[in-house]
């Protein structure tokens, strides 16, 4: 397919931090004949996603737009770890269960973060025919895949024949050559006290609809 039959010429990605969305985009560019999208494209990819009233003020028809999902009880850890976050670094320094409690960013905290944000990738997601959203334990499970399911659903251009696996752990440092992204993906053991807290402030609903009360990567 040449460059001019493709309909698609660049992409947007968005995610919340520890989704993936840095190996996700090098797995594209790698892949896929398109541009990135940067911050003066529609803002930060970890915000709060664009409603149709702001989607509507910009040119989108020739970009597809990633939405990166992870389970939120392997991804609570992963932000009390390093919650990337300017506002109060030493949030990090908190005990886990103060910190799911503590104020994130402009929420109450990070749990009620995703479910706000969450709820928002879903509509966006429905919104749009040219978004399409990406579970980082499925990815890691099956990169070709997500590969194949691109090519099936949106007019693209690839870089080769050849379909090229993102190997490398890369998070917002940069690369870590020795990270073993599978353990990090597993769900860990929680305290009755932990899943309390969170079960006093994580919607069901929400979690269900983005796929993770039942998740089966290999699916």
């Amino acid at each position: 397919m040449s460059m001019g039959s493709c309909k698609f010429k660049g992409f947007k990605i968005f995610g919340e931090r520890h989704t993936g969305t840095n190996a996700i985009t090098s797995f594209l560019e790698r892949n896929f004949n398109l541009e990135r999208k940067e911050y003066e494209y529609l803002g930060w990819k970890h915000r709060l996603v664009p409603d149709l009233k702001e989607m509507s003020k910009n040119k989108i028809e020739s970009n597809i737009f990633v939405i990166t999902l992870r389970n939120p009880y392997s991804w609570f850890h992963a932000m009390h770890r390093n919650p990337y976050s300017n506002r109060d670094p030493s949030m990090k320094e908190l005990k886990f269960t103060d910190f799911l409690e503590y104020p994130f960013e402009d929420y109450e905290n990070l749990i009620v973060m995703w479910n706000k944000k969450t709820k928002a990738y879903i509509e966006f997601i429905n919104n749009f025919s040219n978004a399409i959203a990406v579970k980082i334990e499925v990815f890691n499970h099956n990169q070709e895949r997500f590969y194949k399911k691109l090519l099936n659903e949106f007019e693209l251009n690839k870089v080769s024949n050849n379909f090229v696996k993102e190997e490398r752990y890369l998070g917002g440092d940069g690369e870590k050559l020795k990270y073993n992204i599978n353990k990090s993906l597993i769900v860990p053991d929680y305290s009755a006290k932990e899943l309390s807290i969170i079960n006093k402030y994580i919607d069901k609903n929400i979690l269900n609809d983005a796929g993770y009360l039942d998740l089966d990567i290999k699916k």
